[in-house]
């Protein structure tokens, strides 16, 4: 088998190695030095199964310019000799672990090209580049345009033979209730959010005003504030709100984690992630001003704006929302969270992660990317969700998916758990001038593009969600019109109740239901009740019902007394009733259980057979809602007590 030595981009040394048997491939942890780093080629997806099993340390699955996927790791001699001897092709990118590390690089051909002479490159592959040392270093390849991330250990990959199914809907008919929700989202609320997370005004964090200069990851006090600020927006809207803890460099960070519980299947869960963490090493200290107004705080003040609205809403689904810190440092918060998730088998059904929203020229076509694993039918989904979500909804944008497994951000953290996942990202062709530069400011954002684009990213999660239908109304008082307050509106279909819900001061209800047939049942202290059938709702559709109840004080008590519960035969009992509420004129009618019946407020009756007579009293008036009372009358009954056992 051939071992490709590779010292440079262009420099290649052929070694052959004789196999190893499978029973080698376990080999012992060895020191640092001994590693190096390599390019595993396993053949195909069906192939990488093969690989989970070495326990290797393993830093990217990437994909070629064919499709065709590869893994960045560190192995010593004798995994190359199993890996080889296996039939993988394995290329030495580095004969040696760098002390420095390596930064992962995307973008176009030329500007990697050019990366050539500013960088030591080790490999370029596509859209993809790996260069020696880190990012930090590296502040001259940001300038030209690239995309830049650390190259850093994950986890095992699950195997393909393990897929999870995104069970998202094929395409989208456009919803009334969708489009009520996306008309909601102003240009101003993102304006003030960003501006606030981005140092361009104070925001309230702990009852207190603070200016949020930096979400750089590595400070203490600029990221708790800001994870602060998001956890506090997050419990105001009433949703669960919970830090996610994990360890970097030797110190505990936090994302900020929120949720909204399905009302049909809680258990099925989609995500909307963004990272919340900034950096300005290009031409700055991050630790002192690093505003990050387009990365991310365009995706982060879009995902807590989409949190306010959607909270207002039901959604089969179980809707969580998640915030990392520690993108920048090559997705550790993400990452962390994702194992977590995976490790409890919670049923994520898609990860949408929206990152950079914000930058456009002025005048430009106004196109995004959505980046998805090659042929990975999950993610295509999504991304095709999304797309029919511009299309839906009218939004001025022009998407386009690319299904190159790009790795540059949160979403591949749940690609090594093969979650369903995509990145939508504004386009790389026309990307910020001020990634990673202090000079990423509010003031440089396109708003009118970037409206759209967090639009967009709000019908795709709502789709996402299992989206209800809603009937929604106001119940009145027929004779005044004023609002009946404390009503109970029921909605029922198969015989079963489905939800329920309370009107308020304003008379108004919602119930958030799936498409189907329902009655609707409208009830209220004092009130006629007045039921609706054959209710018909679709998916993602709202409906109209308003009440008009008729006033009525209904009988509410009714007791019934008897002169001797325990005549004689042929003895005469007296009989009384009364009630309490209700408007008269009132009726009463007696069953003396022996077959004879009364109507009266005092009405007697004797009996002529000896035994045990149940007797019922019901009351009714005009309302038409009786209130019954029940006693029995014991006619020449010997009835026997035995007294209780006498206490020693």
């Amino acid at each position: 088998m051939k071992i490709n030595i590779i010292g440079n981009a262009l420099l290649g040394i052929t070694l052959l190695l004789s196999p190893l048997a499978a029973s080698q491939l376990q080999t012992p942890p060895v020191a640092k030095r001994d590693m190096v780093l390599v390019r595993i080629d396993p053949g195909g997806e069906a192939a990488i199964a093969a690989l989970i099993a070495l326990d290797l340390p393993l830093y990217e699955q990437l994909y070629s310019a064919e499709s065709q996927p590869y893994l960045l790791a560190a192995a010593d001699l004798l995994a190359i000799q199993a890996l080889t001897g296996q039939g993988f092709v394995v290329t030495i990118l580095d004969p040696q672990i760098a002390s420095s590390g390596y930064t992962l690089l995307y973008g176009s051909a030329s500007n990697l090209e050019k990366a050539g002479s500013a960088a030591d490159l080790l490999l370029v592959e596509g859209s993809f580049g790996l260069a020696r040392g880190t990012v930090e270093q590296n502040g001259v390849l940001a300038a030209l345009g690239l995309d830049l991330t650390p190259l850093v250990e994950r986890p095992r990959i699950v195997p393909p033979a393990q897929p999870r199914t995104a069970a998202m809907p094929a395409a989208i008919t456009p919803s009334t209730l969708v489009q009520e929700m996306v008309s909601q989202l102003k240009s101003s609320d993102l304006y003030d959010l960003v501006g606030g997370l981005s140092g361009e005004h104070p925001v309230q964090v702990d009852g207190q005003p603070y200016t949020i200069l930096t979400r750089y990851t590595y400070t203490t006090t600029p990221l708790n504030k800001a994870t602060r600020y998001a956890y506090e927006r997050f419990q105001s809207l009433g949703l669960t709100t919970w830090y996610d803890y994990y360890p970097i460099a030797g110190y505990e960070k936090r994302n900020v984690l929120a949720q909204q519980v399905g009302l049909t299947h809680p258990e099925r869960i989609v995500l909307l992630t963004a990272h919340l963490d900034s950096t300005s090493f290009v031409n700055g200290s991050p630790n002192n001003y690093a505003p990050g107004a387009d990365d991310n705080a365009s995706g982060s003040a879009a995902l807590l704006r989409i949190a306010e609205i959607l909270s207002q809403y039901g959604f089969g689904c179980t809707l969580r929302y998640a915030l990392f810190t520690g993108e920048e440092q090559g997705m550790i918060g993400s990452q962390a969270y994702a194992a977590d998730v995976f490790s409890a088998r919670e049923d994520v059904r898609g990860v949408l992660n929206i990152d950079m929203l914000g930058y456009s020229t002025p005048a430009s076509t106004p196109r995004f990317e959505l980046h998805t694993r090659p042929g990975n039918s999950g993610d295509l989904t999504i991304a095709n969700l999304f797309k029919d979500a511009v299309q839906a909804y009218g939004l001025a944008l022009t998407p386009r998916i690319m299904q190159d497994g790009k790795t540059f951000s949160d979403h591949s953290s749940f690609w090594y758990y093969n979650y369903p996942a995509i990145l939508a990202i504004e386009d790389w062709d026309d990307h910020t001038p001020f990634y990673h530069q202090t000079g990423d400011k509010l003031e440089t954002l396109n708003f009118a593009y970037y409206t759209e684009f967090a639009k967009a990213a709000l019908a795709t999660f709502a789709h996402m969600g299992c989206l209800l239908g809603r009937i929604s109304g106001t119940l009145t008082d027929a004779a005044s019109a004023a609002p009946i307050q404390g009503a109970r509106v029921e909605a029922w279909r198969d015989g079963a109740l489905a939800r329920s819900a309370t009107t308020g001061a304003d008379g108004r209800y919602s119930l958030a239901l799936p498409a189907g047939s329902y009655t609707i049942r409208m009830r209220a202290q004092d009130y006629l009740g007045q039921d609706f059938t054959g209710v018909t709702l679709a998916d993602g559709g709202t409906l109209a019902l308003n009440g008009e109840l008729t006033y009525c004080a209904f009988v509410r008590e009714t007791t019934l007394l008897a002169s001797n519960p325990l005549p004689e035969l042929g003895e005469t009992v007296y009989f009384s009733a009364t009630v309490s509420g209700g408007e008269p004129p009132i009726s009463f009618q007696w069953d003396f259980g022996d077959g004879e019946s009364a109507s009266d407020a005092f009405v007697n009756h004797a009996y002529n057979l000896r035994g045990a007579y149940p007797v019922t009293l019901t009351a009714t008036n005009a309302c038409g809602v009786p209130q019954t009372r029940a006693a029995a009358i014991y006619v020449d009954v010997d009835l026997t007590f035995l007294p209780r056992a006498a206490k020693p």
